[in-house]
C-alpha cells in the first residue's frame, strides 16, 4: 500500500481502538487504567496499615471497617476501604472519606501516574477545582445539584448538527459529534433510540469501518430527523437537575433557553468602519455601510434594518428550533415600532417589510417566542464593538466573558432582506435628494463605497396583516417604581420588553 492509504489505515484503526463512548472500542486503554487504581489502592492499604488516618477516624468508622475486614476481596483487594478509584479509559474520578485520605490519595495518584509512570496530565483548563466545573463541555454544579450546557458549547453544537444533515462532516468528525451527543443525552434523559440511530455511521458496516475517518457522511432522512431532534432539544433544554442522569422518569422542563442577540448600529460619518454589527455568544459579524445609506437613513433606521438583519442571520439555521429568542438594540424606536406605531414613512415601510418575511411570521408562534429588549450604551459593549469593526474591544469583552471568538456574514435571507430595502421607492427618493444637496447630505469619506446590492421585491402584506400579527405581542415596562410611588405610564420608562405572559412576566401588560 502507499504511505497514504497506510497512515488512513493507522488512523481508522486508532479511531476505532481509542474511542470514549465508541461501540468498536478495545478496552486496551480500560485495562491499563484498571492496572493503575490497583497500584494506588494497594498504596494506600499501605498508609491505612500503617495508622496514617487513624487520628482522624470516628468509632463509628473504626467500626464499620471491622465489620467488613472479613468480607472476600475483589480485584482491587479489601472492601474495608474508606477510598476509591474508578476510571473510565483515561477519565479517573477519586473519592475518600476524610481530609487525609483525600490528601493521601492525591499525592500517590501523582506520584504514581506522573513520576513514575510518566503519564501527562491533562491541561489546567481541564482541571476542576471548587463548587462547579466543566466535563465533557458540560457545566455542572454538585452545590446547586444541576448540570447545565454553556450557551457557548450549546452553539457549537447546533453549528456541528448543522453541518452533520448537509453532509459535510466527516466519519471521524461524526463520531467526536456523538461522544458529545451521548453525554448529553445521559443526562437529560431522552430517548435512547435516538442515539442509537445516529451511532450506525460509526457502527459495524458503517462508514467508519467501510472507508474510514476521512470519509463524508451522508445522513439517510431518518438520520436527518433525529438529528433535527437534537438540535430541538440542545437549543430548548439549558439543563437539568444532576438527579436527572437515575431518574427513571423524564426531567420536566419547567423554563427554555434564553437566545440573546446583541447587535447595535454605527453611523458616525468619520468612521471608515461604521455600519451594522452584533454578536452571539462566540459568534460576530460587521458589515461597512455605503455613503447611500448613511445619507437616507437616520439612527433608528438603521438599527431597526440591523435587527431584522441578525434576526434573518440565525432564525433560519442555528436557531431555527429556539422556543425564546431575545434581541438586544440600542436605540428605543425599535421595540416601539415592533409593538406600538412607526412614526416615519420610511419605519413604517420597514416595518411591513418584516411583518410579511415568512421567517418572521413562523417565530410569533407561540406567543413570547420572539423579544425584543433595548440595551443601551455601554451596556451593549459587544454589539456596539462589532457594529464598528472594534476588534481589540471584542476581543477583550469576550475575553472577559469566557467566550471565544468566530467571525461569520450575514446570511444571505438576511442580505435579501437588504436587498428588499435598498429597491423601496422611497429610500431612492431619500437618496436622491441628499445627492442633489437638498438633504442631510455627508462628505463621502475616502475609501467609503456608494455601491449597493442588486435589488430584489417582495410582495407586499396583505391588508390587515401588520395589525393582526401586532395583536400576538404583549409589550411590558421594566417596573422602576419607588416607596409610595406607581408604575408609571407605558411609554415612559426608558427601557421596553416585548414578553409573553405566557412565560410569566414580572412586568405590568400593556396589550
Amino acid at each position: 500500500e502507499t504511505d497514504g492509504s497506510v497512515s488512513r489505515t493507522l488512523l481508522s484503526e486508532l479511531s476505532a481502538v481509542m474511542a470514549m463512548g465508541g461501540k468498536p472500542a478495545s478496552l486496551v486503554g480500560q485495562r491499563a487504567s484498571n492496572a493503575t487504581n490497583r497500584k494506588v489502592l494497594a498504596r494506600m492499604d499501605e498508609a491505612e496499615a500503617a495508622g496514617v488516618f487513624a487520628a482522624e477516624d470516628s468509632p463509628e468508622l473504626v467500626q464499620w471497617r471491622a465489620d467488613r475486614d472479613g468480607l472476600p476481596h475483589d480485584s482491587y483487594g479489601t472492601q474495608a476501604r474508606l477510598c476509591d478509584v474508578l476510571t473510565f479509559t483515561d477519565d479517573p474520578r477519586a473519592v475518600a472519606v476524610g481530609v487525609l485520605r483525600a490528601v493521601r490519595l492525591l499525592v500517590e495518584i501523582w506520584d504514581l501516574c506522573g513520576r513514575t509512570i510518566g503519564l501527562r496530565f491533562s491541561k489546567p483548563e481541564k482541571w476542576i477545582l471548587g463548587a462547579s466545573g466543566t466535563w465533557v463541555g458540560v457545566r455542572f454544579s454538585g452545590v446547586l445539584g444541576i448540570v447545565w450546557i454553556p450557551a457557548e458549547k450549546a452553539l457549537r453544537a447546533l453549528c456541528e448538527l448543522a453541518d452533520a444533515g448537509a453532509g459535510l462532516l466527516t466519519a471521524e468528525l461524526w463520531r467526536r459529534m456523538m461522544g458529545f451527543l451521548e453525554h448529553v443525552w445521559s443526562l437529560l434523559r431522552r430517548d435512547r433510540h435516538v442515539i442509537d440511530i445516529l451511532w450506525q455511521p460509526c457502527g459495524r458496516g458503517g462508514v467508519l469501518a467501510r472507508e474510514g475517518p476521512a470519509a463524508r457522511v451522508v445522513p439517510t432522512a431518518e438520520e436527518r430527523r433525529m438529528l433535527a431532534r437534537c438540535a430541538y432539544v440542545i437549543t430548548n433544554y439549558p439543563g437539568a437537575s444532576l438527579l436527572a442522569s437515575v431518574e427513571p422518569e423524564r426531567p420536566v422542563a419547567e423554563s427554555t433557553t434564553v437566545w440573546v442577540l446583541a447587535g447595535d448600529a454605527a453611523r458616525e460619518p468619520d468612521d471608515l468602519d461604521a455600519g451594522l454589527g452584533h454578536a452571539l455568544y462566540h459568534l460576530w459579524t460587521h458589515m461597512r455601510l455605503s455613503q447611500d445609506m448613511l445619507n437616507a437613513f437616520d439612527t433608528p433606521h438603521l438599527e431597526f434594518i440591523q435587527l431584522v438583519m441578525m434576526f434573518l442571520t440565525h432564525a433560519e439555521g442555528r436557531l431555527q428550533h429556539a422556543q425564546c429568542v431575545l434581541l438586544e438594540c440600542d436605540a428605543l424606536a425599535t421595540p416601539v415600532t415592533l409593538v406600538k406605531r412607526a412614526r416615519t414613512p420610511l419605519m413604517r415601510a420597514l416595518l411591513g417589510a418584516l411583518l410579511a418575511h415568512p421567517v418572521y411570521r413562523r417565530f410569533l408562534q407561540p406567543a413570547g417566542r420572539l423579544q425584543v429588549r433595548q440595551r443601551r450604551g455601554l451596556a451593549n459593549g459587544r454589539g456596539d464593538a462589532a457594529s464598528r469593526n472594534q476588534l481589540d474591544r471584542l476581543c477583550r469583552l469576550s475575553e472577559q466573558l469566557g467566550l471565544g471568538m468566530q467571525r461569520i456574514e450575514y446570511s444571505e435571507t438576511a442580505l435579501r432582506f437588504l436587498d428588499y430595502v435598498l429597491a423601496l421607492p422611497i429610500f431612492q427618493a431619500r437618496v436622491a435628494t441628499a445627492r442633489a444637496g437638498r438633504g442631510p447630505g455627508v462628505v463621502t469619506p475616502p475609501g467609503r463605497a456608494t455601491s449597493h446590492r442588486p435589488a430584489w421585491s417582495e410582495p407586499a402584506p396583505p391588508e390587515g396583516l401588520a395589525e393582526s400579527l401586532r395583536a400576538r405581542v404583549v409589550i411590558g415596562m421594566a417596573d422602576k417604581r419607588r416607596a409610595g410611588h406607581q408604575v408609571a405610564r407605558p411609554g415612559w420608562h426608558e427601557e421596553v420588553i416585548l414578553r409573553s405572559t405566557a412565560l410569566g412576566s414580572p412586568y405590568p401588560v400593556l396589550k
